[in-house]
């Protein structure tokens, strides 16, 4: 018995060597495996380098064995696996179901439900199709169609994971040495190895389809080429309307296919100009307007300061009094013209104003009370603080808690003239000599108000205090008490 199945191998190797060129696959029985392990891989070929796995099967699943690979067997498509074929190579009927292979050689792919990729470099191949063959199609990925696995096609699982029943697989056939064929048999458990000499059958190496040029998918792929050929330049150099017109002016009849790529790539490209144009528009209206966004920026942060005034209150402001025109700074070429700020209730100058800017009339403000918000510097020569106005606030005469003045060390403090007792002035000794009687050589330490009014009506407070200043300097006096509290300070510092 068991030599006459030999010998119809033997037969069947002689009289048919094509069968085997095309299915790779003994004409032996198929055994029934059951899976033994959990997520055991379904894979694209004999081994874990240069293979995917399509699918995975569980504890219990059934397979179909067609022959093994050392550690491997090869095993009929299971559920979650299937084949793709090129999209271009296949023209699928009115309701997509059905395709019919348009050109001869036409590689089939392994694939499944666990493959995410769709480049044509990563398929392992299972077999060819030629021209007018059938194909069942079960949906797309990419640039090709799932397909029901052909009758040639086949995946691979490995050994250990599957049940044979104490049965052996048979081997693959090989080609061993020069026209030796090893053909490797099962028969209830026992193995029998045969070898017969015959001619090898031939390997070719199909090469993929081409298409004829002057065909509509012909035009198609030469635009496509050339739409590829643009996409290889830097963005601001390709000619995508160019292209764009060449797809729209073939005349793809009634090939579903080439009007599904030309829709394809047309829309694509119309896509990107569009996007692109957009782009452009709104950077062109950016550099158009950047004047108006620079102003809103600088209204906005004015208007965050105001609001920030508003809610800190008096404390915010660079400085606060009566404002008043300057006799020192009236404004020169050298020099711009500058206004003091007087203490509500002491009449003490706090600092000096100005608005180089022009954006603030100042005399607006003269003989109000204020709060004057800005960048201030401090001048030693002074002895205040310069205030540079970007924004004046009117307030109310009594928007301050009168505070005496406080005596102090900060740099920007202004000094006072204290004035001397009146029981300290009657117990200072007469000098032996009196000189001629002056402003300076009162009884009792005259007022700032007072010698402000022995000057001129038309000058200013704070020249006044220079010129009193000036004459305290000229004028020596006897008496301690005014000579101390008269001590030469800056204009524009003393009460």
């Amino acid at each position: 018995m068991l030599t006459r199945m030999v010998c119809s191998v033997v037969a069947l190797l002689l009289a048919a060597p094509a069968v085997f060129a095309q299915t790779s696959q003994p004409a032996a029985q198929e055994l029934t495996g059951t899976i033994t392990g959990s997520k055991v891989a379904v894979r694209s070929g004999p081994s874990t380098t240069g293979s995917y796995p399509c699918t995975r099967l569980g504890i219990g699943d059934k397979v179909t064995v067609l022959q093994s690979k050392g550690d491997w067997l090869q095993i009929k498509p299971v559920k979650g696996t299937w084949s793709v074929i090129a999209k271009r190579y296949v023209t699928p009927d009115a309701a997509g179901k059905v395709g019919t292979v348009n050109s001869d050689h036409v590689w089939v792919r392994a694939s499944g439900e666990l493959v995410t990729f769709t480049s044509v470099a990563e398929f392992l191949v299972q077999g060819q199709l030629n021209k007018d063959d059938k194909v069942e199609i079960l949906g797309e990925s990419g640039d090709f169609y799932k397909i029901t696995p052909p009758a040639f096609a086949a995946f691979w699982i490995y050994s250990q994971y599957v049940d044979l029943g104490g049965k052996t697989a048979p081997t693959e056939i090989t080609k061993v040495g020069d026209g030796t064929v090893k053909v490797e048999m099962s028969s209830d458990g026992t193995t029998t190895k045969p070898v017969i000499t015959a001619e090898a059958p031939k390997q070719e190496t199909p090469a993929e389809p081409t298409v004829d040029p002057a065909s509509v998918r012909g035009k198609v792929e030469a635009v496509r080429k050339e739409m590829m050929a643009e996409y290889a330049k830097p963005a601001e150099q390709r000619d995508l309307k160019r292209i764009i017109e060449k797809f729209k002016a073939i005349d793809t009849g009634d090939d579903k296919y080439a009007k599904q790529v030309v829709s394809y790539y047309t829309q694509y490209m119309d896509n990107q100009l569009k996007t692109l144009d957009e782009v452009a528009s709104i950077t062109k209206s950016i550099d158009s307007n950047k004047a108006i966004v620079t102003k809103i920026t600088t209204d906005l942060n004015t208007r965050q300061l105001a609001i920030q005034v508003q809610e800190t209150g008096p404390k915010a402001y660079n400085a606060e009094g009566v404002l008043k025109a300057s006799g020192l700074f009236p404004g020169s070429k050298v020099m711009p013209k500058r206004w003091v700020v007087r203490d509500a209730y002491t009449d003490r100058i706090t600092a000096y104003v100005q608005c180089t800017t022009g954006d603030l009339d100042l005399e607006n403000y003269v003989g109000k009370h204020v709060g004057v918000w800005g960048s201030e510097t401090y001048d030693k020569d002074l002895g205040l603080h310069i205030v540079e106005a970007k924004q004046v606030k009117e307030l109310p005469a009594a928007a301050s808690t009168p505070i005496p003045p406080q005596a102090t060390t900060q740099p920007d403090a202004v000094a006072t003239v204290k004035a001397a007792p009146k029981a300290e002035v009657a117990a200072k000794p007469e000098p032996t000599t009196k000189p001629a009687k002056t402003e300076a050589t009162a009884t009792s330490q005259p007022s700032f108000k007072a010698a402000a009014k022995a000057t001129s009506d038309d000058e200013d407070a704070d020249s006044d205090v220079e010129s009193l200043a000036a004459k305290a300097t000229t004028q020596p006096t006897t008496n301690p008490s005014v000579q101390s509290s008269m001590s030469p300070v800056s204009p524009d510092k003393v009460k």
